[in-house]
Protein backbone atom coordinates (compact mmCIF):
# COMPACT_ATOMS: atom_id res chain seq x y z
CA UNK A 1 0.00 0.00 0.00
CA UNK A 2 1.28 3.63 -0.90
CA UNK A 3 1.28 6.12 1.31
CA UNK A 4 0.07 9.63 -0.20
CA UNK A 5 1.66 12.62 0.67
CA UNK A 6 -0.26 15.62 1.88
CA UNK A 7 2.60 17.78 2.20
CA UNK A 8 4.77 18.86 -1.11
CA UNK A 9 7.98 17.28 -1.07
CA UNK A 10 11.64 18.91 -2.02
CA UNK A 11 10.80 18.50 -5.66
CA UNK A 12 7.68 20.97 -5.37
CA UNK A 13 10.01 23.50 -3.34
CA UNK A 14 12.74 23.29 -5.70
CA UNK A 15 10.61 24.38 -8.00
CA UNK A 16 9.00 27.05 -5.98
CA UNK A 17 12.82 28.44 -5.29
CA UNK A 18 13.79 27.67 -8.89
CA UNK A 19 10.90 29.85 -10.17
CA UNK A 20 11.43 32.88 -7.73
CA UNK A 21 8.28 32.47 -5.84
CA UNK A 22 9.58 33.53 -2.48
CA UNK A 23 5.78 34.03 -1.44
CA UNK A 24 4.32 30.38 -2.35
CA UNK A 25 7.05 29.28 0.19
CA UNK A 26 6.20 32.03 2.59
CA UNK A 27 2.63 30.92 2.18
CA UNK A 28 3.56 27.35 3.75
CA UNK A 29 5.53 29.10 6.73
CA UNK A 30 2.74 31.81 7.94
CA UNK A 31 -0.08 28.47 7.43
CA UNK A 32 -1.27 27.37 10.69
CA UNK A 33 -2.11 23.75 9.45
CA UNK A 34 1.87 23.15 8.01
CA UNK A 35 2.96 20.82 10.30
CA UNK A 36 6.94 21.43 11.88
CA UNK A 37 9.03 19.60 9.08
CA UNK A 38 7.21 21.59 6.61
CA UNK A 39 8.03 25.19 8.40
CA UNK A 40 11.28 24.32 8.54
CA UNK A 41 11.98 23.34 4.83
CA UNK A 42 10.09 26.05 3.84
CA UNK A 43 12.37 27.86 5.20
CA UNK A 44 15.46 26.43 4.29
CA UNK A 45 14.13 26.61 0.67
CA UNK A 46 13.76 30.52 0.97
CA UNK A 47 17.35 31.41 2.65
CA UNK A 48 18.79 29.35 0.28
CA UNK A 49 17.30 31.42 -2.70
CA UNK A 50 19.36 33.40 -4.87
CA UNK A 51 18.78 36.28 -6.88
CA UNK A 52 16.43 35.72 -9.79
CA UNK A 53 15.97 32.25 -8.67
CA UNK A 54 17.11 28.76 -8.34
CA UNK A 55 19.61 27.80 -5.63
CA UNK A 56 22.86 29.84 -3.87
CA UNK A 57 25.94 27.97 -3.87
CA UNK A 58 26.28 26.14 -0.49
CA UNK A 59 28.90 28.88 1.97
CA UNK A 60 29.86 31.53 -0.67
CA UNK A 61 26.67 32.05 -3.31
CA UNK A 62 24.82 35.10 -1.83
CA UNK A 63 21.62 34.85 -1.23
CA UNK A 64 18.41 36.76 -2.67
CA UNK A 65 17.90 40.38 -0.95
CA UNK A 66 14.25 39.62 -1.11
CA UNK A 67 14.27 37.06 1.35
CA UNK A 68 15.09 39.91 3.67
CA UNK A 69 11.72 41.16 4.69
CA UNK A 70 10.65 37.28 4.60
CA UNK A 71 12.71 35.96 7.12
CA UNK A 72 13.65 39.03 9.58
CA UNK A 73 10.39 38.20 11.31
CA UNK A 74 10.90 34.67 11.33
CA UNK A 75 14.23 35.37 13.03
CA UNK A 76 12.42 37.66 15.48
CA UNK A 77 9.32 35.70 16.54
CA UNK A 78 9.25 32.61 15.81
CA UNK A 79 9.53 29.84 18.30
CA UNK A 80 11.10 27.07 16.38
CA UNK A 81 14.95 27.87 16.74
CA UNK A 82 15.77 25.56 13.98
CA UNK A 83 13.48 28.29 12.08
CA UNK A 84 15.59 31.15 13.70
CA UNK A 85 19.01 29.10 13.12
CA UNK A 86 17.70 28.94 8.86
CA UNK A 87 16.73 32.51 8.90
CA UNK A 88 19.43 33.73 10.18
CA UNK A 89 22.17 31.87 7.83
CA UNK A 90 19.78 33.21 5.07
CA UNK A 91 19.85 36.67 5.97
CA UNK A 92 23.58 36.47 6.10
CA UNK A 93 24.55 35.34 3.00
CA UNK A 94 21.99 38.06 1.15
CA UNK A 95 24.99 40.81 1.39
CA UNK A 96 22.05 43.35 2.01
CA UNK A 97 22.30 46.18 4.60
CA UNK A 98 18.30 45.31 5.14
CA UNK A 99 19.70 42.24 7.13
CA UNK A 100 22.22 44.66 9.94
CA UNK A 101 19.10 45.38 12.25
CA UNK A 102 17.67 41.96 12.40
CA UNK A 103 21.21 40.27 12.85
CA UNK A 104 22.10 42.70 15.50
CA UNK A 105 18.84 41.68 17.19
CA UNK A 106 19.67 38.06 16.84
CA UNK A 107 22.72 38.08 18.56
CA UNK A 108 20.76 37.89 22.20
CA UNK A 109 19.13 34.93 21.01
CA UNK A 110 18.66 32.04 23.45
CA UNK A 111 19.95 29.13 20.06
CA UNK A 112 24.20 29.31 20.15
CA UNK A 113 23.75 28.76 16.30
CA UNK A 114 21.57 31.41 15.73
CA UNK A 115 23.63 34.09 17.27
CA UNK A 116 26.65 32.37 15.37
CA UNK A 117 25.25 33.32 12.46
CA UNK A 118 24.51 36.67 13.40
CA UNK A 119 27.95 37.52 14.59
CA UNK A 120 29.13 35.67 11.06
CA UNK A 121 26.44 38.08 8.85
CA UNK A 122 27.38 40.95 10.74
CA UNK A 123 30.90 40.53 9.65
CA UNK A 124 30.57 39.52 6.35
CA UNK A 125 28.57 42.56 5.98
CA UNK A 126 30.90 45.03 7.55
CA UNK A 127 28.40 46.32 9.90
CA UNK A 128 30.13 49.01 12.28
CA UNK A 129 26.85 49.23 14.15
CA UNK A 130 28.08 45.94 14.97
CA UNK A 131 30.70 46.62 17.23
CA UNK A 132 29.96 46.95 20.64
CA UNK A 133 27.43 44.11 20.64
CA UNK A 134 29.82 41.90 19.48
CA UNK A 135 32.43 43.19 21.87
CA UNK A 136 30.46 41.86 24.58
CA UNK A 137 30.02 37.80 23.11
CA UNK A 138 33.06 37.57 23.65
CA UNK A 139 32.61 36.79 26.80
CA UNK A 140 29.71 34.17 25.37
CA UNK A 141 31.95 30.86 25.41
CA UNK A 142 29.84 29.52 22.44
CA UNK A 143 30.08 32.40 20.28
CA UNK A 144 33.53 34.15 21.02
CA UNK A 145 35.05 32.73 18.09
CA UNK A 146 32.58 34.32 15.89
CA UNK A 147 32.54 37.51 17.51
CA UNK A 148 35.83 37.91 17.31
CA UNK A 149 36.42 36.90 13.68
CA UNK A 150 33.28 39.36 12.91
CA UNK A 151 35.09 42.14 14.47
CA UNK A 152 37.99 41.69 12.43
CA UNK A 153 35.93 41.28 9.42
CA UNK A 154 34.38 44.69 10.05
CA UNK A 155 37.71 46.44 10.80
CA UNK A 156 37.18 49.04 12.98
CA UNK A 157 39.57 50.28 15.30
CA UNK A 158 36.51 50.74 18.25
CA UNK A 159 36.84 46.74 18.56
CA UNK A 160 40.40 46.83 19.58
CA UNK A 161 40.33 47.25 23.12
CA UNK A 162 37.29 44.72 23.71
CA UNK A 163 40.03 42.31 21.93
CA UNK A 164 42.75 43.04 23.95
CA UNK A 165 40.87 43.16 27.26
CA UNK A 166 39.15 39.80 25.91
CA UNK A 167 42.87 38.24 25.09
CA UNK A 168 44.13 39.95 28.86
CA UNK A 169 41.23 38.04 31.17
CA UNK A 170 41.07 35.12 29.15
CA UNK A 171 41.31 31.63 31.23
CA UNK A 172 43.21 29.28 28.85
CA UNK A 173 46.19 29.98 26.44
CA UNK A 174 43.77 29.15 23.70
CA UNK A 175 41.45 31.57 24.08
CA UNK A 176 44.58 34.29 25.07
CA UNK A 177 45.79 33.23 21.70
CA UNK A 178 42.52 33.40 19.52
CA UNK A 179 41.85 36.94 21.25
CA UNK A 180 45.44 37.84 20.77
CA UNK A 181 45.70 36.96 17.13
CA UNK A 182 42.23 38.26 16.24
CA UNK A 183 43.84 41.78 17.79
CA UNK A 184 47.10 41.85 15.62
CA UNK A 185 44.87 41.01 12.59
CA UNK A 186 42.20 43.62 13.17
CA UNK A 187 46.15 46.07 13.80
CA UNK A 188 46.85 45.31 10.64
CA UNK A 189 43.68 45.92 8.92
CA UNK A 190 43.10 49.38 10.36
CA UNK A 191 47.24 50.55 10.26
CA UNK A 192 47.60 50.31 13.76
CA UNK A 193 50.67 49.99 15.83
CA UNK A 194 50.86 46.23 17.43
CA UNK A 195 49.85 45.63 20.88
CA UNK A 196 51.88 44.24 23.46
Amino acid sequence: MRLLRREPGHRQFSQLRDEGKLEALQGYISDPKSSRRLRRQATTYIASAKPGGGKASTGTGSTDPAIVPILAPLLETDPDRAVRRTAAYGLRRTRDQGAVQPLLRALTDADKATRIHAAMGLGDLHARTAVEPLSHLLHDPGCARAAATALVEIGDERALPALRRAADSARSRRKRKMFSDAAFDLERRTGQQPWG
